[in-house]
């Protein structure tokens, strides 16, 4: 699987901003803006960040 190079500054942008209007911690955001930019899934132990990727169809396995 190649890695990927995403521009920071965008991600960050759009972090901050889905942080601000689902009331969740920035960090997390990040793994959830990459996932949509990516259009790809994320795969978590995390209860409250799972919850989050569920909402969105992006949690990886699929339950």
């Amino acid at each position: 699987m190649p890695i990927r190079r995403v521009p920071d500054a965008e991600l960050l942008d759009h972090a901050v901003l889905l942080s601000a209007a689902i009331r969740h911690p920035l960090y997390d955001c990040l793994y959830l803006a990459l996932v949509r930019r990516l259009d790809a899934r994320l795969a978590t132990f995390d209860k409250g960040l799972a919850a989050l990727a569920r909402q969105e169809d992006r949690l990886w396995p699929r339950p």
